[in-house]
């Protein structure tokens, strides 16, 4: 091995420790639930215990993977967490491998620019589907560029597990299709489709028992997002886009060159890309930064190839440039993900929230496990940490609730009430200027 090639895996090394540091550091400081965290570990108690609030139409691999090992280590938020932890950091692992097939010279650039994305700090730790289905897509691209018959079915796999973890990744493996059709693999599309349809065949055997067949799931999930959601301008998913590459956007523009020039061969990144981009610009309502990691690496990859060009075409003197591009990204997102993640913590340390958990655990011991909870927006995260039944509140009518629920029910609003029926439980407020108020339906 050369000296070179022990410099390298020594920073690489280097740089997945200081990752694996920071996301715990970030994990601790903001140990406050995110939205779809609560869903997911609720879920995950459902499968191995007893969970009173469950949300049957979220993506199914996170919950049942995180079920699997809480089997074994009991329930924990902290082992969650690591487990996505656990699989971010083998994602670092296996983009540097693609990186050494594909840019050869900056496979630690992609790598590292990838692990220290502002996108990845904030979620690689969190119990979310996103880094999970990002792992399995590497690992389908991966097994994929192995070019041989007996990886193209793992590579079908590996993307059968990616849409388990979150559905819009099925365009992923059509991209791969249609690359491998054009290219006249039928056999390698054969394989690929097999392995894909192997890893969905319990799910599917599943929903054809629940729901009548996938689709109607699939439909069921996505309609009742959008009844809740407002559709957000399909401008601002390019937005986010340019703003994860930031400082290597001229890069990635001159990666352009590369990635047309040589269409025939990398033409799934083509479609990959432009599926997701207008999947996400004019069919999902909502525009997140969070829905660019599906094709981050991809972005990066682009850049990593624009980065010898811009190296040919200018002065020898200005060589470092590109590498010094990719480090300033880095050392940017590190420190807004630091901010981002400290101001967190600082608000939900002792935020009216917690209080209001705190505060429907002492009702719950009062009024028994048959309590029902009423929330204006913290529905998921109660259902969670006080294990009750929780629902959003959808009628200003209360006594409809009853009629649904029964009289054991708390309410938990952000703003006061003023109504005979209502009585006060508490009154909350932290010093992030967040205000809760509780209370109970008087009979």
């Amino acid at each position: 091995m050369s000296t070179k090639n022990v410099y390298e895996q020594r920073l690489l090394i280097l740089g997945i420790t200081l990752f694996i540091i920071v996301s715990i550091y970030f994990s601790q400081i903001d140990s406050s639930l995110v939205w779809d965290e609560a869903a997911y570990l609720s879920n995950a108690r459902g499968i191995i215990g007893t969970s009173q609030y469950r949300e049957p139409l979220r993506f199914p691999l996170l919950e049942y993977v995180i079920a699997g090992v809480w089997t074994f280590t009991g329930e924990s938020i902290f082992t969650a967490r690591m487990l996505v932890l656990f699989l971010s950091t083998l994602s670092i692992l296996i983009l540097y491998q693609i990186g050494k097939k594909l840019c050869k010279g900056w496979e630690l650039a992609l790598a590292l620019s990838f692990g220290f994305s502002e996108l990845v700090l904030i979620w690689g730790f969190r119990v979310y589907a996103d880094l999970v289905s990002i792992f399995f897509l590497l690992a389908a691209w991966f097994f994929y560029l192995q070019k041989k018959r007996k990886f193209y079915l793992v590579s079908g796999v590996a993307c059968g597990a990616a849409f388990l973890a979150r559905y819009p990744l099925i365009l992923f493996p059509l991209a791969l299709g249609l690359t491998l059709l054009f290219q006249k693999e039928i056999k390698a599309a054969i394989l690929l489709s097999t392995g894909f349809l192997v890893a969905l065949l319990p799910w599917i055997l599943q929903t054809f028992i629940l729901y009548g067949g996938p689709w109607n799931l699939v439909f069921e999930k996505y309609g009742m997002i959008s009844g809740y959601t407002q559709q957000q301008p399909a401008m601002l998913y390019l937005q986010w886009v340019a703003l994860a590459l930031a400082v290597l956007l001229p890069l990635f523009l001159l990666g352009l060159v590369k990635l047309f020039k040589e269409w025939k061969t990398q033409l799934y990144i083509i479609l990959f890309i432009f599926f997701t981009t207008m999947f996400h610009m004019f069919f999902s309502n909502l525009k997140l930064p969070r829905y660019v990691l599906p094709i981050l690496p991809f972005l990066l990859l682009i850049s990593c190839w624009g980065s010898p060009l811009f190296q040919k075409i200018a002065s020898k003197k200005f060589n470092l440039i590109p590498g010094f591009l990719f480090l300033l990204l880095m050392i940017f997102s590190l420190q807004y993900a630091t901010e981002y993640s400290q101001n967190r913590g600082e608000c939900f340390s002792n935020s009216s929230f917690q209080q209001a958990v705190d505060i429907i655990n002492e009702q719950k011991e009062v009024k028994g496990h048959s309590l029902y909870v009423i929330s204006e927006g913290h529905w998921p995260h109660i259902g969670y940490l006080n294990n009750v039944k929780s629902y959003s509140a959808w009628s200003t009518d209360y006594s409809e609730y009853t009629l649904a629920y029964g009289s054991n029910i708390l309410f938990v609003f952000k703003d006061a009430k003023e109504d005979p029926r209502l009585g006060t439980v508490a009154e909350l407020y932290d010093s992030c200027e967040h205000s809760l108020y509780i209370y109970e339906y008087l009979n």
